[in-house]
C-alpha cells in the first residue's frame, strides 16, 4: 500500500494509477496449479480482488483482476454488476452525475426522483 500512496503523491495530476490483481500459478510457466479451474474464482481470488479493488478506490486508481496471471483475460466479478432499483444519490436522483455543461453553462440534467428528506428519515 505504501507504494500506491507514493505513486499518488509523486505523480502529476490527474493521477492515473493502474492496479492489476492476479491469481497465482505454481510457477512462472503457463501450467498453473494442477486441477485448478481457471474459469471460476477461488476464495483467495475473491479476497485478493476485494483488497485490490478497495485499494484502487482509495485514490484515482483503475483496477482489473485476472484469475491466472497478467497474461490471462480479466475476470468479471458479480460485484461489478449493479441491478439498480431506486435512487443512488444523496440528492434523490438516480445517480450523482446530474450536472453537465451545456452552451458554456452548468445545467441540471437529471430530475429528483425521491425527496432527499425521505431518504434519511
Amino acid at each position: 500500500m505504501e507504494d500506491y500512496f507514493k505513486m499518488q503523491t509523486d505523480t502529476i495530476t490527474p493521477h492515473i494509477n493502474l492496479i492489476e490483481g492476479c491469481g497465482r500459478g505454481d510457477d512462472s510457466s503457463f501450467t498453473g496449479k494442477p486441477g485448478r479451474n481457471y474459469l471460476e474464482p477461488t476464495l483467495e481470488d475473491i479476497n485478493v480482488h476485494r483488497f485490490t479493488m478497495g485499494s484502487a478506490l482509495l485514490g484515482d486508481g483503475f483496477y482489473e483482476y485476472n484469475l491466472y496471471d497478467n497474461r490471462s483475460a480479466p475476470y468479471w466479478f458479480d460485484e461489478y454488476t449493479v441491478d439498480q432499483t431506486g435512487v443512488a444519490c444523496h440528492t434523490g436522483r438516480r445517480n450523482c452525475f446530474f450536472n453537465a455543461v451545456r452552451d458554456g453553462e452548468v445545467s441540471v440534467i437529471a430530475d429528483v426522483e425521491t425527496d432527499p428528506k425521505d431518504l434519511y428519515d
